[in-house]
């Protein structure tokens, strides 16, 4: 039996009521409620973590407190372990499963686990995954380059210069430290995996019972729903199940419902990310210039400006429908 996608049955946008919460979140905070309504239901909740080598890998959670180290966006490629066993074996023991992932793994989780009422699939709006070769080689460059032992936090979405304004950074023994030329390489779109580029899941319908991200284009369409100093996330209701978990937290979250036919798509709700034509340069430069020489060209603290420009070209790729 194919996988079904389903054109969502409504949109909203929201965020959370839980300020403390959205402090934490890279956008509204929505991760979190849905997490805790599972957990309130003596669920788990299955998402990403990092490990202590800062590569990201699915953990399982049954307590608000381990679900805390899930939230946060993390630019990285995730891995499993023995994961889906042990999402099968919670699922055949009548836990009630929250999953949260990329497209294409909610995909290959819904294709593994049919009829089960327990399970509640969410995906996130994806740009792509990058190589996990980058990120490690990135990580060892910039913690000799800033002559750091060890790296105590990694927040990829640091909104304290707002929620549209957000940037990479770590903590080391007290100090923050600016890792955006990694996210510029990120926006450069030159780092993401081949596939990622044909994506037969960027499009609006979907595998999942919810999806989540950023609610990009708010402030043109809705103006009153944008405040940067919090984000706003979008919700796409895709399923019955979806509606009834969605149903369940609206006294958490601060909320508006729109017809989705009205609200702008950004670009990886509509089409993959496109092939950029950068990239084979990039991977030659890679192998044959060496990490330092990448990170200069195609990742170095270029202002402001530029970043922004990225963002818009990855993230904001909108077209008002």
């Amino acid at each position: 039996m194919g996988l079904e996608f389903n054109k969502p049955q409504y949109a909203l946008a929201a965020y959370s009521k839980d300020s403390g919460q959205i402090k934490r979140s890279s956008s509204g905070g929505i991760f979190i409620e849905l997490a805790k309504y599972i957990i309130s239901m003596d669920g788990v909740v299955y998402a990403t973590s990092f490990d202590l080598e800062y590569s990201v890998c699915f953990t399982r959670a049954d307590s608000i407190n381990k679900v805390f180290a899930q939230m946060g966006s993390k630019y990285i490629q995730s891995h499993f372990i023995d994961q889906f066993d042990m999402i099968i074996n919670d699922l055949k023991n009548g836990k009630h499963v929250l999953f949260i992932g990329t497209p294409c793994q909610v995909a290959a989780l819904r294709s593994l686990c049919v009829n089960y009422d327990n399970l509640l699939l969410v995906d996130i709006i994806c740009h792509g995954t990058p190589s996990p070769k980058v990120w490690k080689d990135y990580l060892l460059f910039f913690k000799n380059k800033k002559k750091l032992s060890s790296i105590d936090s990694i927040n990829f979405r640091n909104k304290e210069k707002g929620w549209d304004k957000s940037f990479a950074s770590c903590i080391s023994k007290g100090k923050e430290y600016s890792m955006q030329p990694y996210m510029e390489m990120y926006g450069e779109r030159t780092i993401i995996r081949p596939s990622c580029y044909k994506c037969p899941f960027c499009k609006l319908t979907r595998i999942s019972d919810i999806t989540i991200g950023d609610f990009w284009g708010i402030k043109d369409f809705d103006e009153q729903w944008y405040v940067p100093t919090r984000g706003t996330s979008l919700i796409l209701c895709n399923t019955d199940e979806g509606n009834v978990v969605l149903n369940s937290i609206k006294n958490c979250i601060e909320f508006k419902q729109y017809e989705v036919d009205s609200i702008p798509l950004q670009m990886n709700l509509r089409q993959p990310t496109p092939y950029p034509v950068r990239r084979k340069k990039f991977w030659s430069d890679y192998n044959n210039k060496g990490f330092k020489y990448i990170v200069g060209v195609y990742g170095g603290d270029h202002g402001v400006g530029r970043i922004k420009k990225r963002i818009h070209k990855v993230l904001l790729g909108l077209k008002a429908r």
